[in-house]
């Protein structure tokens, strides 16, 4: 099952014809009665929250719109996770939730420290996610990908 707030014709999953052959709930991950109510209905044991506005650019622009889809979309998803019973959740989350590193590879145990509209909203998500884990004792694990492309 799958979210999608837009069906964006260049995007891979639109363009390969993968969203036609899952079942799919538009909407957006501001709606938090959405989510547990798609959740519930569709008995999601396992969820890997991959919903973002990922470009910096626009994070520079749109801030409030970066931190409503990144922080208050990814709190929405742990909430309805915790409360429908959902077993576990993975949260792709980005290597920028470090801020400016001085050093590279980055640790796992290395500080989150966002400055940036894009890396804020990225630092605020994992440290959500991690509340969850910790207080609610959700399942929940965080990847914390590099670009992969481009």
């Amino acid at each position: 099952m799958a979210l999608v707030r837009d069906g964006i014709p260049r995007r891979l999953l639109v363009r390969e014809g993968w969203l036609n052959r899952i079942p799919t709930v538009h909407g957006s991950l501001t709606d938090e009665s959405l989510l547990r109510r798609t959740i519930a209905e569709y008995s999601i044991q396992t969820v890997f929250h991959l919903g973002a506005q990922t470009l910096v650019g626009v994070a520079k622009v749109d801030p409030i719109g970066t931190l409503e889809a990144n922080v208050k979309g990814t709190w929405n998803v742990l909430e309805a996770a915790r409360q429908t019973g959902v077993q576990q959740v993975l949260v792709a989350s980005s290597d920028k939730a470090y801020g400016e590193s001085p050093h590279l590879p980055y640790r796992e145990d290395d500080p989150l420290q966002g400055r940036y509209p894009y890396e804020v909203s990225k630092s605020c998500a994992d440290l959500i996610t991690q509340m969850y884990a910790r207080t609610y004792g959700l399942q929940a694990g965080i990847v914390r990908c590099g670009n992969l492309f481009g």
